[in-house]
């Protein structure tokens, strides 16, 4: 555990380094290149990374995928701002780290159109019907080259109400 002395000496740090930023010293990014304690956002210039559970990763969040103390400081900044120093509890390593923020974009969330949603899926099925009748045909290469014809279709009006 950090002593609240050295907790406020670090605060003190980061302001100061805050004060430099706004004034034109040096920039959010340089700044994260020496002086971030956390590898991924030293090496990324201060973007945070969000690894998806696919393993894709993004420099793009929703406001609920942030950490809570940073999602609580972002709500309420606008974009190209930088947070005062804030302290927070690192994830990763579960210490307690002073931290600073700076807001790159906000992506406005839309309201889904739930009638449009089910249109669309609804022409994506009969589409997929209609390509059901349709001969298919499956091309392999093992030496000489086969071509095989696969004809699948439905037997009736029922088959198809089934697939809908």
């Amino acid at each position: 555990r950090v002593s609240n002395e050295e907790l406020n000496q670090m605060i003190a740090r980061m302001d100061t380094l805050r004060r430099d930023i706004l004034d034109n010293k040096v920039t959010f990014e340089e700044a994260a290149q020496y002086v971030s304690q956390d590898k991924e956002t030293r090496n990324n210039k201060g973007l945070m990374v969000n690894m998806s559970e696919t393993g894709v990763s993004t420099t793009k969040f929703q406001m609920d995928q942030l950490p809570q103390e940073i999602a609580k400081i972002v709500d309420k900044m606008e974009v190209g701002e930088i947070s005062e120093p804030f302290t927070m509890i690192d994830q990763k390593r579960g210490k307690e780290v002073v931290a600073m923020v700076k807001l790159k974009a906000r992506i406005p969330g839309h309201k889904a159109n739930v009638s449009k949603i089910i249109s669309g899926m609804n022409l994506s099925i009969i589409g997929f019907v209609r390509n059901r009748k349709r001969p298919t045909f499956v091309l392999r290469k093992d030496g000489t080259t086969v071509i095989s014809c696969m004809t699948v279709g439905l037997r009736n009006k029922f088959d198809a109400e089934e697939a809908l």
